[in-house]
């Protein structure tokens, strides 16, 4: 019965994916606007705040958390490509600058894995709610 009850609570995965991908970046944003920047700013990180500062990062990663909120109530295809519009290119250029990093001998192998790691099911449900499947 307990099983049961669970079952028809369970959202389905890609609403589950939907959600952690917008509390992540509502909790990366926040902590971007309001963490000491000794703790932000790192070797790993460094590539990424010489493209913009942490307020345009912090900005970028709210608007990426408001869009998956936004596709959870309405699915529309316009809904789908502002979201995964915003929400891909952040997490690339993030990663991006952590390999970068990392090339260079001064940042974090863990990070270059953990984007990795968080972006591909996103990506995968992305691509599944596009497809139409459910």
């Amino acid at each position: 019965m307990a099983v049961e009850s669970l079952r028809l609570q369970w959202p389905g995965w890609d609403r589950f994916l939907l959600w952690s991908c917008a509390v992540f970046h509502a909790v990366i944003g926040f902590t971007l606007a309001f963490a000491p920047l000794d703790q932000i700013y790192n070797a790993g990180t460094r590539p990424v705040f010489e493209i913009g500062s942490r307020y345009f990062w912090a900005a970028w990663f709210a608007v990426a958390a408001g869009a998956t909120v936004s596709l959870l109530h309405k699915r529309t295809t316009l809904t789908q490509l502002v979201t995964w519009f915003t929400v891909l290119p952040l997490g690339g250029m993030w990663w991006l600058a952590f390999v970068l990093a990392v090339v260079s001998g001064r940042g974090s192998a863990i990070g270059v894995v953990v984007w990795v790691a968080l972006y591909v099911p996103w990506g995968t449900a992305g691509l599944r709610m596009a497809l139409g499947k459910r």
